[in-house]
């Protein structure tokens, strides 16, 4: 009988703890479901209020800003239309080094390098590539580089670095130039 009563209580202890745990897992879902779902919600309440806040108050800038822009327009002065694309014609193209030389004497610069590339000479893609490297001083490379925007052949500048490669050497001027030709 006895073993009989402390089957019956181990019974019931089974069963209350697994009560027990079943309610915490309840408590533990409800806690992560409403009670911290409601926390993320009034964090995502509270930017939304930052971002109404900051439309409105753009909306309100928005025509002082336009008027203030149509009033201080900028106009560049020294800024010119493209020249028109001609590409280099073949006899021009074993000359183009000439038209380099020319440009960099013409800036006060020294040239370092004057490389075409072999693989776009072969090619049949319509451009010649072109490293061109200068050396001289930096208010220089300006005059030069507005000389190479007006060549009418020049599809693009592709990669422009200027750099010293030591303390007592001038800056070099490293520009990689994409040529349209024939």
């Amino acid at each position: 009988m006895k073993a009989r009563i402390k089957n019956i209580f181990d019974d019931h202890a089974q069963s209350i703890f697994l009560l027990l745990a079943c309610l915490g897992l309840l408590c533990t879902l409800f806690y992560f479901t409403v009670i911290r779902g409601n926390r993320v919600q009034q964090a995502l309440d509270q930017k939304l209020k930052e971002i109404k806040l900051q439309l409105a108050r753009q909306q309100a800038l928005s025509p002082l800003y336009d008027d203030l822009q149509k009033k201080y327009a900028l106009t560049i002065p020294g800024i010119q239309t493209l020249p028109e694309k001609v590409p280099l014609s073949k006899k021009e193209t074993g000359n183009f080094d000439i038209v380099f030389r020319e440009m960099v004497h013409q800036c006060d610069l020294t040239l370092v390098a004057l490389k075409p590339d072999i693989h776009s000479i072969l090619s049949d893609e319509g451009f010649l590539n072109v490293d061109l490297t200068t050396s001289g001083e930096y208010r220089n490379f300006k005059q030069l580089l507005m000389k190479i925007g007006q060549l009418p052949f020049l599809a693009a500048i592709d990669q422009f670095r200027i750099e010293r490669k030591a303390e007592k050497n001038p800056l070099e001027l490293y520009l990689k130039l994409r040529l349209v030709r024939e």
